[in-house]
Parts: C-alpha cells; structure tokens; sequence
C-alpha cells in the first residue's frame, strides 16, 4: 500500500471532528435558487413579496443575482437576514469584491439597514455570539440610478470559531430595492477549523502566527500529534507534553498540512492546516 493510498484510507476510516468550514478562497454569483448553505432569517414582518430571493432580470453576470424587494405594505419592520455557509477567519481576512446594485425612490432612513455583518457562532443572528458590521451600505455607499457599483478590499478582523458572512435588509416601508452579485471572500494565514475541535470529547485549539511561521496546539496535553503534507507524508513530530505547545514551521513549504492528533483511549482527531506564507 503506497503512502497516499494509506493517506486516503486514513482519512475516510478516521473521524474528522474539526468544525465543519467552508473552504477559502470562496466565490458565487448567486445563480441557484438555494446556494449550497446559505439561509434565509426572517426576523420581522414576513410580506411574501419582500424577501431574500434570486432576480433574473438584470443581473451583473450569469442568469441571476441576490435580490430583496421593498415590503408593499405594514407598520411592522421587515428585518431579513441572507447568510453564508460557515468559514474559519481566526487570520482574519478580505471581502476581495462584490457588486452592488440600488433601486428604488427610497434611501436607507434612520431605522432602516442594508449592511453586511460579520456573525460569531451562529448563522442564526439572533443566537450569534457577536454582529460586526462590515459595511453599511447608508450614506454615500448606497447611491440609485448608477447601475452595478463594485466594493472591493472591506477586512474581515481576527475571528475565532466559526463565522458567517450575513446581507441585512431592514425597514418599515421604505422602497428600497437591493441586488448583490459576484461575491468573493479569501482567508489569511491560518489553520482551516481551528476552533471547535474536539478529541475524545476534549476541545483543542489549533492555529498558525499570522506569518505562518509557527503552529500553536492548545489544551492537547497528553495526546500524539503528526503533521502530514498532502501525499501523507509525516513532516513533523509534536510532542505535546504542556498545555499550550508552539512549534517552528518556518522551513516548510507553502501549501496544505493535516495535523493527525492521537490520545491514549485511541480517540483521533485530523485538522487541515494552510500555510501560504
């Protein structure tokens, strides 16, 4: 058996249980009706013809775009949430660029939002453990009658655990008609699911320096770590005789690892490291 046939077997015989993220760099152009992992919240009045859908008309590229209609009637704020699968950004990262479209006779009034959030722990916004507003769309940002506008380069700060990227529609009865298209999302240095692991029970802690010149492993005393590059082969050996253990990558290529971790009952665990610095 050779080593990556042995590496592939490992892998499909070997519980993964790193938090599930969605790989980066990331990109959609909104063209299914249900995009694989992204959901609608509706937090407000539910007017069947204001709601997070998908606009064959006038899209930037492709056949359609993200859109959200303004609510036809009520006294009862419409508050939608459109949000994404969920990704790993304890690097930090970029909105690299998207397309953003206005129309309408109305303008974002006080009380009323179009934003992107950044949510901590859950896609759910009313159960996420933080909101950060990436950017709002009020002002300047949102400007009618000029056709598809690009917005490149907004951060995304240092997270930790699992984060979603989240489109907010809020406002009472406003005409505000909104469409999103070509997004595009990239990650930093950084372990991918380096929160949330769990080995036996037990939750560790994986992740890299932002330069990518160290791996730190936390709350794995005891337990037998190998780093592998992607043909299965060990690159290093990690004795993990303390609580919070740091060793040097500096000298390994760029590219994708995995990080086999083994404690005394049997129990493994396999993470996916980047390196790309």
């Amino acid at each position: 058996m050779n080593k990556i046939f042995a590496f592939a077997a490992m892998l499909m015989l070997t519980k993964i249980s790193s938090a599930q993220t969605t790989s980066l760099p990331y990109s959609t152009g909104f063209e299914n009706n249900n995009p694989p992992s992204w959901q609608v919240f509706r937090k407000g009045a539910q007017d069947p013809a204001s709601i997070w859908t998908f606009n064959s008309v006038g899209a930037y590229a492709g056949t359609k775009c993200l859109y959200h209609g303004y609510p036809t009637s009520g006294s009862t704020a419409t508050d939608d949430w459109y949000v994404s699968p969920p990704f790993a950004f304890t690097a930090g990262g970029n909105l690299d660029s998207f397309r953003a479209s206005f129309t309408g006779l109305g303008m974002p009034d006080i009380g009323d939002t179009v934003a992107i959030y950044l949510l901590k722990g859950s896609a759910d916004p009313a159960l996420a453990t933080s909101k950060t507003l990436l950017l709002d769309f009020r002002g300047s940002n949102y400007q009618t009658g000029i056709g598809w506008r690009k917005f490149t380069g907004i951060t995304i700060p240092n997270t930790l655990g699992t984060s979603y990227i989240a489109f907010r529609y809020r406002t009472v009865n406003n005409w505000m008609d909104v469409s999103f298209d070509n997004l595009s999302v990239s990650g930093k240095g950084g372990a991918s699911g380096v929160f949330d692991n769990s080995l036996g029970g037990r939750l560790f802690k994986v992740s890299t320096s932002p330069t990518c010149a160290s791996l730190t492993i936390e709350n794995a005393i005891g337990a037998n770590a190998s780093l592998l590059n992607s043909n299965g082969q060990q690159m290093l050996q990690i004795v993990l005789n303390t609580e919070n253990v740091t060793t040097d990558i500096s000298s390994l290529p760029v590219g994708i690892y995995f990080l086999q971790l083994k404690d005394k009952l049997g129990n493994h665990s396999i993470v996916k490291v980047l390196k790309n610095q």
